[in-house]
């Protein structure tokens, strides 16, 4: 507490140090004094950030605020673009780089309007792809906003969370079909538009795949617990333990784990409904899989949670393993 206090504060002396230099010298420079107030908006925000760190805490709050300066600082920018759409463009950037540090439920939000805003403005500098960018963003905003749904549990399951990318995708492929780019002799324009249409259509039904099913848990022993166990058969002095709990913890492999759990029960004299009951919570243990769509800091975040639940149950299995010894 007192550490983040003194930070903060040592910050915000810091950036009003800048803020006020940037005030009083910018003025006497001619080649930056146009940009004197879009770096003090930067400025405002930095400060505005560490505000927000002192009062709740929350680094994520922080960053998202910190960086918002940066689209203020395009509005008031001497640089001959047009301010609101580079603006904008420079907001939608900073929101989709900031998205994977906030929590969940509304990264995804956050992430959506971003990418929403980034296609959307980006048509109006490249006005030949704008049926194609501003249809992404529309699908974009809905494949975002109904995985938004299933983050509060809204929704239940994480098809448009495994998703997101490729609802956008596919929102892009369609708009290629509206595309109309001179010069272009009308049959490669129609193979064009035919090929988008096919590979949306493709996309479309990879997405509805994923679409989960009712699934039973895994009942018995997998058949490639046999290979491990003639492989730990050979090892006398079974030295891997700590390797092969790893293997569990870290990447999901269940069945070195349960052969090296059964071989040792077998020596310890546990018997068959014993051994079933101790092994049961890796043996129904299933690795999450992800669409090829997934995001990847979605998947980074997923797969924390994944280690600390093989991590329960390696405890449990601990447990158990302890009452029949």
């Amino acid at each position: 507490m007192e550490g983040r206090v003194k930070n903060s504060l040592q910050n915000i002396i810091i950036y009003s140090i800048v803020g006020a230099i940037v005030a009083y010298t910018f003025p006497k420079i001619e080649i930056i004094g146009e940009f004197k107030t879009g770096t003090l908006w930067i400025v405002a925000f930095l400060i505005a950030g560490e505000v927000t760190m002192l009062i709740t805490g929350k680094k994520h709050v922080k960053a998202l605020i910190s960086s918002l300066g940066v689209p203020f600082f395009f509005y008031f920018s001497p640089l001959p673009l047009p301010r609101t759409e580079v603006s904008l463009l420079a907001l939608g950037a900073i929101l989709s780089f900031i998205s994977p540090k906030l929590p969940e439920r509304i990264a995804f939000l956050v992430r959506g309007a971003g990418i929403a805003l980034v296609l959307y403005y980006l048509s109006a500098f490249l006005p030949q792809l704008s049926p194609m960018l501003k249809l992404g963003a529309t699908f974009t905003l809905v494949g975002y906003s109904l995985a938004t749904l299933e983050a509060f549990n809204i929704l239940g399951g994480e098809v448009f969370r495994q998703n997101a990318v490729g609802i956008s995708l596919i929102g892009l492929l369609l708009g290629i079909y509206f595309i109309t780019i001179p010069g272009i002799p009308p049959l490669v324009e129609f193979l064009i538009r035919i090929s988008s249409l096919i590979l949306a259509l493709g996309f479309s039904a990879y997405v509805a795949s994923q679409i989960p099913s009712q699934r039973k848990d895994i009942e018995g022993i997998p058949k490639e617990v046999k290979s491990e166990l003639e492989e730990l058969a050979k090892d006398e002095f079974i030295e891997r333990a700590e390797d092969i709990l790893k293997s569990f913890v870290l990447e999901g492999r269940k069945e070195r784990i349960i052969a090296y759990i059964a071989l040792n029960a077998a020596k310890a004299g546990i018997g068959e409904e014993a051994l079933e009951e101790i092994i049961g919570p890796i043996v129904n243990y299933s690795k999450k899989r992800y669409s090829i769509f997934a995001p990847k800091w979605w998947i980074n975040r997923m797969e924390k949670r994944e280690v600390e639940k093989r991590k329960k149950i390696v405890d449990e299995v601990m447990r158990r393993l302890d009452r029949y010894a």
